[in-house]
């Protein structure tokens, strides 16, 4: 299946503001999200809404390795699911 709906629904989460209860990612030019099985890429959706990025590449960067790997493992309806509020 593609995932080019969930790599759009990704991206339409905004950028959580500076502050408050968010989980920081990068520095320069690195960031790590945990996916390489199903449960972590459930993880990594379930808080997209509070992964900052210190730029818009590296957030569409990690949205579409997390898209990737919930391709290959053909959980990307399952994925669109764990995106909503």
């Amino acid at each position: 299946m593609n995932g080019s709906g969930l790599l759009q629904a990704l991206m339409a989460v905004p950028n959580p503001a500076a502050g408050g209860n968010t989980i920081v990612l990068g520095g320069g030019e690195t960031w790590e999200i945990p996916i390489h099985d199903q449960p972590h890429v459930a993880r990594a959706l379930k808080e997209w809404r509070l992964y900052r990025f210190p730029s818009g590449s590296l957030r569409r960067q990690a949205a579409q390795k997390i898209v990737t790997k919930a391709v290959r493992l053909g959980i990307v309806n399952e994925s669109l699911e764990a995106l909503k509020p």
